[in-house]
């Protein structure tokens, strides 16, 4: 599976290039979010979507576009169950694909991308354009659509002409942005005339601390597609989380006041997404006299998760470290704790 990043590392950056990104999706089971596929003028493919089950009809898609004149369009995509079962997905059904010429992509954007920040796309589907806006800030775009125009965007193919106008700056789609942003992971959702994608960089656990725990908590980062770096001293933990942000987190168990405070109070500074500090209850409370006295405040300190993990029955350093793991996951996308069972609604959101 490659990423917009990834692609955009191969220099798939050319009018010539069309990059294809699964917007929406019904009835399909799990999926990777943030899959991108390029396709240049000559055939040559980097990358896959959905297992490499819709690959061949994308590629078609993406020549049909690259000979017109347009810039973008949103392709709807039947993907039958046995194709699905043989790309290895759980069952098959419909997907909306996002078809844009790679020049389309602002450059600020893939700046962006790169150095792996935070990045909200906004693509409008009457010019084919795509423009960058920071999270929390008012997202426009055009109305110029008719409305035939922004019905036909969400259920079948939408031409959009090479030379059209940039989006506009009357109607707004900051809501859309921050309902993503909700849900703490990389999505997209199709708002009429409009593709609103946010991008959240693949999640970094920083380990402060060494041994089995720091291996297993490690093992298990690789399998969710997290990094995770260990670190052991404090001048390098600090530097560690400095870097970062929203979407990444840190376990603290080096067992020195020394070594822990300075990178938990760093962590909490940096508006890490995720802080979580081993140790009994009383260890904890003692803690957090220390970081009050300090000057951390108290809606800082109760962010630190402590003592770290879900109470899941752990006993060995590997489920300690699932349940470190699944604590993390839990809070990085906002959603309690709780069984399926014992909820509503869609179990993908």
């Amino acid at each position: 599976m490659h990423d917009l990043v990834q692609v955009l590392a191969g220099g798939c950056e050319a009018s010539d290039v069309v990059l294809a990104r699964p917007v929406a999706a019904r009835g399909i089971g799990v999926r990777t979010e943030g899959e991108t596929l390029a396709v240049t003028a000559d055939g040559t493919v980097l990358g896959e979507l959905l297992g490499g089950a819709i690959d061949g009809p994308v590629r078609g898609a993406a020549a049909d576009l690259i000979a017109s004149a347009d810039t973008a369009r949103v392709v709807p995509m039947h993907l039958p169950h046995g194709d699905a079962r043989e790309a290895g997905l759980s069952c098959g059904g419909h997907v909306d694909v996002l078809l844009q010429r790679a020049s389309a992509l602002p450059a600020a954007a893939v700046e962006r991308l790169r150095a792996g920040c935070l990045v909200a796309l906004v693509t409008d589907l009457v010019s084919g354009r795509s423009r960058a806006v920071e999270p929390g800030q008012p997202v426009r775009t055009s109305t110029s659509a008719s409305p035939a125009a922004a019905a036909a965007a969400g259920a079948a193919s939408v031409a959009v002409p090479a030379q059209a106008q940039s989006p506009d700056e009357e109607g707004g789609f900051a809501d859309t942005v921050r309902r993503l942003l909700l849900a703490g992971r990389t999505a997209a959702a199709v708002e009429g005339a409009t593709v609103v994608e946010l991008f959240v960089p693949t999640t970094h656990l920083v380990l402060l601390g060494a041994g089995t725990l720091a291996e297993a908590i490690a093992a298990q980062a690789r399998l969710l597609g997290w990094r995770a770096t260990t670190v052991g001293v404090a001048s390098t933990g600090v530097g560690a989380v400095e870097r970062l942000g929203p979407s990444g987190g840190l376990v603290a168990f080096a067992h020195d006041a020394a070594v822990d405070d300075p990178v938990l109070i760093a962590a909490l500074r940096a508006g890490v997404g995720y802080v979580g500090a081993l140790g009994s209850r009383r260890t904890h409370a003692l803690r957090l006299e220390r970081l009050r006295a300090a000057g951390v405040g108290d809606g800082d300190l109760a962010r630190i998760h402590g003592p770290v993990g879900l109470d899941l029955g752990a006993r060995t350093v590997t489920e300690i470290a699932l349940a470190i793991s699944a604590e993390a996951l839990a809070v990085l996308t906002r959603r309690a704790p709780t069984p399926l069972r014992d909820g509503a609604g869609p179990i993908h959101r």
